[in-house]
C-alpha cells in the first residue's frame, strides 16, 4: 500500500521545510506534523480521510486522541503563521498573515506536501 521511494533522507526534508515555515520544534506539534506528512506521503488516498487516515494513526502512535493531534498540529500552524517568513507564505499559499487569512490543518498539510513532491 505505501510507496517505497521515500527513504530516511526524506524524513529530513521534512523536517527542514516545518522548521523553515516557522513551525516550533519545540512543540508537539511539529512532530505530530511530520508524522502526518510522512502518511500523506506514503498514502496518497489518505488525504480524503484526514481523521481516520491521518490524525488516528499519529494519535495512536503517541497514545494520544486524534483531537489532541488535530488540536497540536492548529496550535504549532497558529504559532507558525503569526512569526514565519511571509514571502514564504505568500509563495506557497499564495496568502499570508497580512491578509489575515490562516489556512486550516489540512490546506497547510497538503500544501507543505506539494511543496515536499516537487523536491523528489
Amino acid at each position: 500500500m505505501f510507496s517505497e521511494k521515500y527513504d530516511s533522507s526524506f524524513e529530513k526534508r521534512i523536517y527542514e521545510t516545518l522548521t523553515s515555515l516557522g513551525v516550533p520544534i519545540r512543540m508537539q506539534g511539529h512532530r505530530y506534523m511530520e508524522d502526518a506528512l510522512d502518511i500523506l506521503l506514503r498514502d496518497p488516498e489518505a488525504r480524503y480521510a484526514f481523521v481516520k487516515r491521518v490524525y488516528h494513526p499519529v494519535a495512536e502512535k503517541y497514545g494520544v486522541t486524534g483531537k489532541q493531534v488535530e488540536s497540536a498540529i492548529r496550535t504549532a500552524i497558529s504559532s507558525a503563521w503569526k512569526s514565519g517568513n511571509c514571502e514564504y507564505y505568500e509563495r506557497i499559499f499564495g496568502y499570508s498573515r497580512n491578509t489575515g487569512d490562516r489556512p486550516c490543518n489540512s490546506e497547510f498539510l497538503l500544501r507543505v506536501l506539494t511543496v515536499l513532491r516537487l523536491m523528489l
